[in-house]
């Protein structure tokens, strides 16, 4: 874990794997791997043992939350929105999820993508900045609704 702090993913993932080695389903373990394959770009590998949590755990949350960045980061924002639902349904206010929700359905250039902003926005007023950066909403610059929500 302490590898992975310091951003020597690879060699964290080799130190998670010698854990796996001996305890093949312990989640912790699996969800740290998740977490290091993601910041070095591994998603498939890390889908995978997403998909593996999830086959076990349909409602893993946390499993949930790494699937639906994953899948963004992929470009499949559809399936990303799925994951986001899953969350929603037990953690209806989870503010991070509402925006990446948000992120994806702007992608799509949806018309929900500015009430489900505003929902993610009135639980965390620090998601205005964050949506002001997001390359998410790069093509709302001009939305009045999108300016509006994200003014100070």
């Amino acid at each position: 874990y302490a590898l992975g702090k310091l951003k020597r993913y690879q060699e964290a993932i080799e130190m998670y794997d010698l854990g796996l080695k001996t305890h093949p389903n312990e989640k912790i373990l699996l969800i740290n791997k998740i977490s290091s394959l993601r910041k070095i770009k591994k998603y498939q590998d890390a889908l995978n043992i997403c998909d593996k949590i999830l086959n076990h755990t349909p409602d893993d949350n946390i499993a949930l939350y790494h699937k639906e960045r994953i899948l963004y980061s992929i470009g499949h924002y559809e399936k990303s929105i799925m994951c986001c639902d899953a969350i929603l349904a037990s953690y209806p206010e989870n503010a991070e999820v509402l925006f990446d929700k948000a992120s994806s359905l702007a992608k799509l250039q949806d018309q929900k993508t500015i009430p489900m902003l505003a929902t993610a926005i009135s639980i965390d007023p620090n998601l205005k900045l964050k949506a002001k950066k997001h390359e998410a909403f790069a093509s709302w610059i001009s939305n009045q609704d999108f300016v509006r929500l994200v003014s100070d």
